[in-house]
Formats: C-alpha cells, structure tokens, sequence
C-alpha cells in the first residue's frame, strides 16, 4: 500500500514558478521531471535555490534523467567543496542525497519518491518540479491521485 500524503506536504511547480515562490524552512525531497532538453543555466539556479531552501534528496525523471542527475552530482559536490575545502566528508545529517529514474514508470517513481527517500519529520514537503507540461507530468499527475489524500 502506497503512502498517502497530505495535500499540504506535496508541493508541484514549474521551474518559473519554484525561482518566484518562496519557502519556509523546511526539508524538501525534490523530484524533477524533466520532458524537454534543460537549459543548464536554468537548472543550476534551481539546483542551487533548492539546496538553499533544505533540499536534502533530489530525484530525476524523464527524457533528460540521467543529464540531470549528473549535473545535480557535478553542482552538489563542487559546491561542497567550494564551501569546505577538497577532502570534506560531510556527515551524514548534511548528505544530500541524488537518483536518476529515466526508465521507470510514474508509479514506481513516485513509490519510490514517497516510500524510499527517509522523509519522517513533520516539517518535510515533498517538492515536484518540472520544465514542460508535457507527457511525463501528465503521466504523474495520473500516478498522484493513489498517493494523495484530501483532509476532511
């Protein structure tokens, strides 16, 4: 059984809009679906604004997945290192975490998005952002009805 969310925890936007909201502190685990090429640029600043606001597990999804994953691994550690010198190993209440899911299905994606990214703590939103309302948003707005939940 899959996990339900509360509507309040699960935050969707495009890219425009996540640059022009803004956030609470908070912990976020962010899945990216990504139906077009990115724009590197774009993506860096996204990156970097989503580590601001506590991003702590970023995830991939569609067409461009694994491109995007290597640029959140190639962002992620040269900030940290930028930050804290070459040989810092963070400890692991500051690991952030990163996958690519380019070959999965909006379902498993999003179990494993819900149920596999140790998000326990009340304040933790889960944040999904994307560049195209294309296929693969539409394909997970399909999937998000079986995890989501209205509060009566």
């Amino acid at each position: 059984m899959p996990a339900a969310i509360n509507n309040d925890e699960l935050i969707v936007l495009s890219f425009e809009e996540f640059l022009e909201h803004s956030f609470c502190c908070c912990s976020f685990t962010a899945l990216f679906v990504i139906d077009k090429e990115p724009n590197h640029n774009e993506l860096m600043i996204i990156i970097k604004e989503a580590l601001k606001i506590g991003t702590k597990y970023f995830l991939s999804w569609g067409m461009y997945a694994d491109d995007l994953h290597d640029l959140f691994d190639d962002l992620i550690i040269s900030e940290q290192m930028e930050k804290n010198g070459v040989d810092y190993v963070p400890p692991l209440a500051e690991t952030i975490m990163t996958t690519a899911h380019s070959a999965e299905t909006a379902e498993d994606v999003l179990f494993f998005y819900f149920n596999c990214t140790g998000a326990k703590s009340e304040s933790h939103k889960f944040l999904i952002l994307y560049n195209d309302a294309g296929k693969y948003i539409s394909e997970l707005s399909v999937a998000l009805k079986y995890y989501t939940k209205v509060e009566k």
